[in-house]
């Protein structure tokens, strides 16, 4: 609008948008383009960088619930159907009820097959199961980190009376104990509960954090769980803990058992619950007894 100030009169200001097509060839790689955008008017110029990503039409991604599940959801980003398979590999070990899954999707859509497996039991290490999808020349491939039951670390999930849930930890090493990540192994010595605990060594480098994190996913959202977890640290400051999304668990004295508790309520949006155990001190500790349960 119009306006005086300090005697001078501003002119109107004026937005226009112009829309401006951009096509992108079938036989572009996926990758990102970076674009520049270059305008003039009344004898002045003005550059806007942005950037593209052109990416494959199909894209894999493959999840796994508690009962065993596994759901392969396939997109599709381009403007074509497709009509194809999903192909899993299965580790050596364990079986699935199906090694293919056909599928028909429309352009710009989404759909979902599912097998079930079994044979985690067995397992020394975490393994990967392996997917392909193809439809016609597309293609995509995803894969899915399987990780051993652990002994004693009951997860409940869904309801109060839920079966108990046993998961694991991250990548695994050799060695004459059980290995769940770089860092942590099953100890049989002098465990808070049962016959066993793990225990999380230092990271080689001083003042690194090393963690371990068990996953259960499709948790019920919007209600209160009720969390447990025992820790055993060989120093008294605050450098082990259990991180439960934006709650940590911490405290007790060295040498001995600390059982922590803590009520949390997780969000209604929130569809799995995470729990990392961290060690940050130069020493190892030790962690048993972790539980996750709703409580109402």
């Amino acid at each position: 609008m119009d306006g005086q100030h300090g005697g001078l009169r501003r002119r109107p200001r004026r937005d226009e948008a112009t829309a401006v097509a951009l096509s992108v060839a079938r036989a572009a790689k996926p990758e990102r383009y970076d674009l520049l955008l270059v305008t003039q008017a009344d004898g002045a110029t003005a550059t806007f960088p942005h950037w593209i990503t052109v990416s494959d039409p199909l894209a894999l991604r493959l999840t796994r619930q508690p009962d065993g599940q596994v759901t392969a959801r396939i997109v599709n980003r381009s403007d074509k159907p497709f009509t194809g398979a999903v192909t899993f590999t299965v580790p050596k070990g364990m079986t699935l009820d199906a090694t293919r899954r056909p599928f028909t999707i429309g352009a710009w859509a989404a759909t979902e097959v599912s097998v079930q497996l079994s044979g985690l039991e067995p397992l020394q290490a975490p393994v990967h199961l392996l997917a392909e999808v193809k439809a016609g020349s597309a293609t995509a491939q995803s894969s899915l980190m399987l990780y051993p039951p652990a002994p004693e670390w009951p997860f409940r999930a869904g309801t109060p009376r839920a079966k108990a849930v046993r998961t694991g930890g991250s990548a695994g090493r050799p060695g004459d104990a059980k290995a769940y990540s770089d860092h942590a192994v099953m100890d049989t010595k002098d465990p808070y509960d049962g016959k066993s605990c793990i225990r999380l060594d230092p990271h080689p480098e001083a003042g690194k954090a090393v963690f371990l994190r068990p996953i259960v996913q499709s948790i019920n959202g919007g209600h209160k769980y009720h969390v447990k977890v025992a820790i055993r640290k060989t120093e008294d400051a605050d450098v082990a803990y259990a991180q439960i999304h934006d709650h940590r668990l911490s405290g007790g004295t060295a040498g001995k058992w600390t059982l922590l508790e803590a009520d949390i309520t997780v969000a209604k949006t929130q569809g799995d619950i995470s729990v990392q155990l961290v060690n940050e001190s130069r020493h190892p500790v030790w962690f048993d007894a972790l539980s996750v349960e709703r409580v109402d």
